[in-house]
């Protein structure tokens, strides 16, 4: 299957001036990082390309009912061996200029920092909604959106699946998960946005996706999980600089943290009674450019997996300087100052204090 993506994506690049107007880009972050490991620990330190995308986008004549089609692809070609990632596999069908269909493998729509592409970022990288996308609220996945784009405001609300299988519905979840996001602009250079998702859980996911039909114990129990979250940016042009601030909080179902693993006469609770911990996310982020090559940019986060559970926290805060080379190229040196708060073998509180070091480059190419 890999090795027919790449022939299909070479076939493209040879064939390009038959299609209308494909555009091939890419873009990757080598970076050096040093990574604490903590106390009695030997510190990890080396060099990395976390992503290296390769991708081409394009589109296409429609007719009568569908004005055109678009069409993205997008490969991970940061790991060797041949073990490339498919990110992105869609197509957009347009059936006005302000209203169109994507179908195929996309971000889902929550989460402000998780739909930031990796080369738009205000940090070396995301921060903490990695674990929300653990729970299937921001991730990749599979789907059909229907996206609404007006001049002070957009929508995207769609249909995803649940545990993403490589390809197919064989050998996953049958779930499907609900979400949508509205974005408005009420000034110039504001936005703010807001998003909600409901996940189905299957219990038995293991079970290749096989359930079988009728009562009792193998019957198919089912659970969900709901999230929400608000987010703002603002973005403003200062003399020779500019200053470009971002915020997000995000707070839900931690459908990993049981509540009520047994009912009232010490039995296990079934799947689709048990109740989830709840989760809380929130980060602020700036970015002040002193001119259009220098700037200085600062982030705090703080992600709690369960807010009725003590020390369990995790913040982390990452100041660091900007270099923009020019308008494809630009290097990050940055500190991260992480803390996890935990109890210890004693059950007394403590925190556990990490100390990493980033240097990174982002080039765009295409």
């Amino acid at each position: 299957m890999k090795k027919f993506i790449l022939v299909a994506l070479a076939i493209a690049i040879i064939a390009s001036p038959a299609l209308a107007g494909p555009k091939v880009f890419g873009y990757m972050n080598p970076r050096f990082a040093m990574i604490d490991k903590g106390e009695d620990m030997a510190s990890n330190l080396g060099f990395s390309t976390p992503y290296n995308r390769f991708a081409f986008k394009g589109e296409v004549e429609g007719g009568e009912i569908m004005k055109k089609m678009g069409y993205r692809l997008d490969l991970d070609v940061s790991t060797t061996g041949g073990n490339n990632t498919v990110i992105y596999a869609y197509m957009d069908a347009y059936f006005s200029d302000n209203f169109c269909v994507r179908m195929g493998r996309m971000k889902k729509s929550f989460s402000r920092e998780f739909l930031h592409n990796s080369t738009q970022l205000l940090t070396t990288g995301r921060h903490y909604s990695g674990r929300m996308a653990g729970l299937q609220y921001g991730s990749y996945s599979y789907g059909m959106e229907a996206r609404v784009k007006q001049e002070k405001w957009y929508f995207t609300g769609g249909l995803y699946d649940g545990s993403s299988a490589a390809k197919g519905v064989a050998n996953q979840d049958p779930a499907i998960d609900i979400g949508g996001r509205v974005v408005a602009t009420p000034a110039e250079g504001v936005e703010v946005g807001a998003n909600v998702m409901m996940v189905s859980l299957p219990d038995g996911g293991v079970n290749n996706g096989t359930y079988v039909d009728g009562s009792g114990n193998a019957a198919l129990q089912t659970n969900s999980g709901f999230a929400f979250g608000v987010d703002a940016e603002y973005k403003k042009a200062m003399g020779e600089g500019s200053l470009w601030l971002e915020g997000e909080f995000d707070s839900g179902d931690n459908w990993m943290c049981i509540t009520n693993p047994v009912d009232d006469n010490g039995a296990p609770t079934p799947w689709e009674d048990q109740e989830f911990g709840t989760f809380s996310y929130m980060y602020l982020r700036a970015l002040y450019m002193i001119n259009a090559e220098f700037g200085v940019h600062f982030g705090y986060s703080m992600y709690d997996p369960d807010t009725d559970t003590d020390d369990d926290a995790s913040t982390l805060i990452t100041p660091g300087v900007t270099y923009v080379w020019n308008k494809k190229c630009s290097t990050k040196v940055e500190v991260q100052l992480e803390s996890d708060e935990f109890v210890d073998m004693n059950g007394n509180s403590d925190t556990a204090d990490y100390t990493h070091f980033i240097l990174q480059t982002i080039f765009v190419w295409g």
